[in-house]
């Protein structure tokens, strides 16, 4: 399918929920928000937010300007229904933050610390953020109330951390290992380190941790740009720029085999053989021989599906080593790359803004076609991640759904079901800061923004 399709924007004050605390709280009588949808052509709209005259716990959004509606959740508030109607597009929902995590000594809103890498622990007990000056902290969550009975976000400003400095300069990749205990730190400065990332159980303390790498791994001539952890830690993977990718073992810090890449390598995603018939086309090369042993059976049984620089996607099958297809040229470089072996669909982001979704079962030595492609705007793709939909608003329960992380501050979930792409949700609360990442697990969405702000969504 080469058609592109254009799904609507719409874009709510980003101090939306506060302005409804406030109201809720007495603090202010009454305030105006704004809403926009952009389509074509684009709305305006301004609303107001009062206090309702008999039910003092309910607040009323008036529309003053445009034709804007924004109806609330009854079970939450945390999500909203907002319609455009001079649009003809429909209910939209809008998600606002449930947890806010800011840390003072590198979140001052007039000269913060971009994050420029990003990941949340399996077990979702801690976080890690990577920035510009090559380093990296570590911070504890905060279970989400069981109940949410504000509309503002909980704003946390973690008492206890851990901060190492492994690289140069900036941070470009962080994940940790399916333990949650370890994790994988990537920059550009052609160099990877693990730490150990223990549970918190200390008390707080006015200096954060220190932490130190326990392995460092050089190999690249110039920035990666992408890691995996397989082979429950034992084999870890990197993509860069050096049109390379690179199986590594863990113990030892060694590379076990090189693989060449037809451009530079902006994005990688690592996953299951389901679906995936035997190898196609036998054109990738490796650079070193070893052992094989070396190379764990759970590797093997990957593949490295990458984003390259050239627009192109090209998969390498880990068993053989070599590349076992390539698709053709997108439109701009693949910025950002997600594989579901269980829904056999990958899904690539390019820096145009463009989303492609990929059935893998359709590879051909022709290449694979997309099964649909859409945009918002011109804004590039950071960062996508598969998440599980539920019933509110227009979604059903069990749709498959895609997070999307944009340069432009508009972070939003789009629906995979059915031919046509639909935006499921918005997610709101950032301010023209761009998203560097995203990450899905438990009914969150979690994303980190040029702010240095990690926020979390509920989508359960």
């Amino acid at each position: 399918m080469d058609t592109i399709t254009t799904v609507p924007i719409v874009n709510v004050q980003p101090s939306f929920p506060s302005v409804l605390q406030d109201v809720l709280d007495g603090l202010i009588p009454h305030e105006d928000v704004w809403v926009s949808c952009y389509l074509e052509p684009p709305v305006h709209s301004k609303l107001q937010a009062v206090l309702d005259e008999s039910n003092r716990d309910q607040i009323n959004l008036i529309t003053k300007e445009g034709d804007a509606q924004i109806q609330g959740d009854s079970h939450t508030k945390s999500s909203f229904q907002v319609e455009c109607r001079s649009l003809g597009t429909g209910k939209t929902t809008v998600i606002t933050p449930l947890q806010e995590y800011s840390d003072p000594d590198v979140s001052n809103p007039r000269q913060p610390q971009r994050i420029t890498a990003f990941d949340v622990s399996p077990d979702e007990t801690q976080f890690a953020v990577g920035h510009l000056d090559g380093s990296v902290y570590i911070y504890p969550t905060t279970p989400v109330p069981f109940l949410n009975e504000k509309y503002s976000p909980q704003t946390i400003q973690p008492a206890i951390k851990k901060r190492g400095k492994p690289h140069l300069s900036g941070v470009s990749c962080l994940q940790f290992f399916p333990s949650s205990r370890v994790l994988l730190t990537a920059g550009l400065d052609f160099t990877l380190t693990i730490f150990p990332a223990e549970p918190f159980h200390e008390s707080p303390q006015p200096e954060p941790q220190r932490l130190a790498p326990v392995r460092i791994m050089r190999s690249h001539t110039r920035s990666i740009t992408a890691i995996g952890v397989v082979a429950p830690g034992k084999n870890v993977l990197s993509a860069s720029l050096d049109s390379t990718v690179k199986i590594w073992d863990v113990p030892s810090g060694s590379v076990l085999s090189t693989l060449l890449s037809r451009s530079p390598v902006l994005s990688m995603a690592v996953g299951g053989r389901v679906g995936v018939a035997a190898p196609m086309n036998g054109s990738g090369a490796m650079a070193v021989d070893v052992p094989r042993p070396q190379i764990q059976p759970e590797t093997e049984n990957q593949l490295a599906l990458c984003g390259l620089q050239n627009g192109t996607v090209e998969i390498f099958d880990l068993r053989t080593r070599s590349s076992i297809d390539h698709s053709s040229t997108s439109g701009g470089g693949l910025s950002a790359i997600a594989y579901s072996p269980t829904q056999n669909l990958f899904v690539t982001g390019s820096m145009k803004g463009i989303v492609a979704i990929y059935d893998i079962r359709g590879l051909t030595s022709a290449g694979p076609r997309p099964l649909g492609r859409f945009k918002r705007n011109s804004a590039g793709v950071e960062d996508v991640a598969f998440v599980t939909l539920n019933d509110s608003g227009e979604g059903s329960t069990g749709t498959i759904g895609l997070a999307i992380a944009t340069t432009d501050g508009l972070p939003y979930i789009a629906g995979l079901e059915g031919e046509n792409p639909r935006v499921a949700a918005e997610l709101v609360g950032v301010d023209c800061d761009s998203i560097r990442g995203v990450r899905v697990g438990n009914g969150s969405v979690w994303c980190a923004s040029d702010d240095s702000i990690v926020r979390r969504y509920s989508v359960s």
